[in-house]
């Protein structure tokens, strides 16, 4: 470990006059490199343990697909089409035994729609538009799975905030999706083990030998107890085999920007190291390494991303601050989602697509088989921050210019093993002492599928309130996802 810890500090050293750091991982297969140390494409992670040959189960997990119901339901079904059919492209054997979803599949059946979209769009009173929204929007998620069908043969799901995610949303959902004369009830619900608990937003189906179990967004006590009822029926049979989990809230503080997410799934999956959940509701983005998390105890956590829209609320911190640099619909245009292949031993690669670029994000997480006494090797655990090997940045032009209320800054690129976060800009005016608040930067990660596609230098402007001086000193840090800063870029404009 010692001499790993100083082979990574002479690494990068010797890359501060090139272009970055690169942190071999002990589990993880080395990424090739271009001419100046970035990362050109990815290797997958623990690669040489997955049997590619033998592929036994195919299935993307995709989130927050949001089918409208009135209004941009063209935009809203297109992306909910691409995401699947791209996940036939990107399989390996160009086939799909079912499509996951954890949650939202509908836009605003749980919303109150007059406030959300005001009365010009939606005019009537709440309870009239609230049935007829709910209806239209099913029928759209309904077009969707039935225009796609020839890709798989089973569509399961968990229901989220937005679907309503309570016993009375399941079985509309249930009813609504069968057809009107029960014509697709085959389709969507006939692989069900517990005809009982689907109606209660609770499912449990079996695939290729394969455990997939769903649980509501509300999910209490009882609900917490059928889950207990089921994992212990299942590994009763066979203790050393992965179970695929799906709820729409992730297991709190373990993903990226899962603060605010299900302690009650957290604490109740340490019992359980054989399950990997899926969950989205955030929005957020599947391009870190920490958007999949491993307990200490053995259960793995994944972050699903957006098939509608990746959010603007963590494109520089999890705590909502605002990017200089980025634009709403820049953002949003985003769609992201996971494809999981399992080999004839179980092992388990998941990859990380986004489909508005038609493109692989970051390397595919390899997760070894479930062992005999059914716990799992902790690959995937917080320890792989690695928080001694910091950001770096490359060589090239900085500075900054106050030109009247606008500060123009220019910097060039920060590397790190991954994708690079964010920047962080803190500004001094020396003539008065005066510290501004930390400004973000984004390193616009979300439009790339590599590092090495990413920008090689960064313009920002800073609309400032006329007050500071010419005399400033601006420090820059990149940032990476697990929060490391690089030393900073120090910049003086005068």
């Amino acid at each position: 470990m010692l001499f790993k810890k100083i082979f990574s500090l002479l690494l990068c050293v010797a890359l501060l006059f090139t272009a970055g750091c690169s942190k071999k991982e002990d589990n993880n297969a080395e990424n090739p490199k271009d001419n100046n140390g970035i990362i050109s494409e990815y290797a997958d992670t623990n690669a040489s343990m997955f049997d590619e040959k033998n592929i036994v189960l195919t299935f993307p997990v995709l989130s927050d697909i949001h089918l409208n119901g009135s209004f941009a339901v063209e935009y809203s079904y297109n992306k909910a089409v691409r995401a699947i059919n791209l996940s036939k492209e990107f399989s390996v054997n160009k086939k799909l035994d079912l499509v996951c979803a954890t949650g939202d599949l509908v836009d605003c059946t749980n919303s109150k729609v007059m406030v959300q979209y005001g009365n010009d769009k939606y005019p009537g009173t709440y309870e009239e538009q609230y049935a007829i929204q709910s209806v239209k929007e099913r029928d759209n998620l309904l077009k969707v799975l039935l225009d796609t069908k020839s890709n798989y043969s089973q569509f399961f799901y968990c229901l989220g905030n937005h679907d309503g995610g309570n016993r009375e949303k399941a079985t509309l959902f249930v009813e609504h999706l069968s057809g009107k004369n029960n014509e697709n009830f085959d389709f969507f619900y006939g692989a069900d083990l517990d005809t009982q608990a689907l109606y209660v937003g609770n499912r449990h189906i079996k695939v290729n030998g394969y455990n997939f179990l769903a649980l509501d967004m509300s999910a209490d006590g009882s609900d917490f107890e059928w889950l207990k009822n089921k994992l212990d029926e299942i590994l009763a049979e066979d203790k050393a085999q992965t179970i695929f989990l799906l709820h729409h809230f992730r297991p709190v503080n373990m993903t990226f920007a899962s603060a605010g997410q299900s302690a009650d799934l957290r604490d109740f999956l340490e019992a359980y190291p054989q399950v990997i959940v899926f969950g989205g509701h955030t929005h957020t983005y599947v391009d870190f390494d920490n958007a999949l998390m491993q307990s200490e105890k053995g259960f793995i956590s994944v972050d699903t991303g957006a098939v509608r829209y990746v959010t603007t609320d963590s494109i520089v911190s999890t705590t909502g601050a605002e990017s200089l640099n980025t634009t709403k619909e820049d953002v949003e245009a985003q769609s992201t989602g996971l494809l999981v292949e399992v080999d004839k031993n179980g092992n388990v690669r998941i990859g990380r697509y986004n489909y508005a670029i038609n493109a692989k994000v970051g390397s595919s997480w390899v997760i070894p088989k479930v062992k005999d006494d059914g716990s799992r090797d902790l690959l995937y655990t917080k320890k792989r921050e690695g928080s001694d090997v910091k950001p770096v940045f490359s060589e090239g032009d900085a500075f900054a210019k106050l030109s009247g209320k606008l500060l123009i800054i220019k910097f060039p690129a920060a590397y790190t093993n991954q994708k690079l976060y964010r920047y962080d800009i803190n500004i001094t005016d020396n003539a008065t002492g005066k510290k501004l608040k930390t400004k973000y930067a984004s390193s616009l990660f979300y439009k790339f599928a590599t590092p090495a596609d990413m920008p090689k230098n960064y313009t920002i402007r800073i609309e400032t309130d006329g007050t500071l001086s010419d005399d400033l000193t601006v420090k820059i840090n990149g940032v990476d996802s697990w929060i490391n800063k690089s030393e900073p870029i120090v910049i003086n404009t005068k």
